[in-house]
């Protein structure tokens, strides 16, 4: 009995040279989607809006979070934003750490 799911175009596999990753069982065609994902987490960077993760234009225009500095591109988001008092100290505290 044929399966419905189409065969997955990739696999996930280690190789010597190039290390762990996904690699195509087969040719791909250009612009071919072979994996679609939501998004479980996000890495917050200087240069990025802690909400949206849009680009800052300036470090010095973005406003920020009081309790942890996080920077966010405008009003809507710092509002937005969800983050509760117990990350914001955590973060207050690996900001101030030499190991962050």
């Amino acid at each position: 009995e044929e399966s419905s799911v189409p065969a997955m175009s990739w696999e996930l596999r280690e190789d010597q040279a190039c290390g762990r990753g996904l690699y195509a069982r087969r040719d791909l065609a250009e612009g071919e989607r072979v994996l679609s994902a939501h998004v479980l987490t996000a890495g917050v960077g200087d240069g990025s809006c802690a909400n949206c993760l849009a680009d800052l234009p300036s470090r010095e225009g973005a406003l920020r979070c009081e309790g942890c500095s996080l920077r966010y591109c405008g009003a809507r988001c710092l509002l937005e934003d969800a983050h509760d008092a117990h990350s914001c100290q955590m973060l207050r505290r690996l900001s101030a750490s030499s190991e962050w």
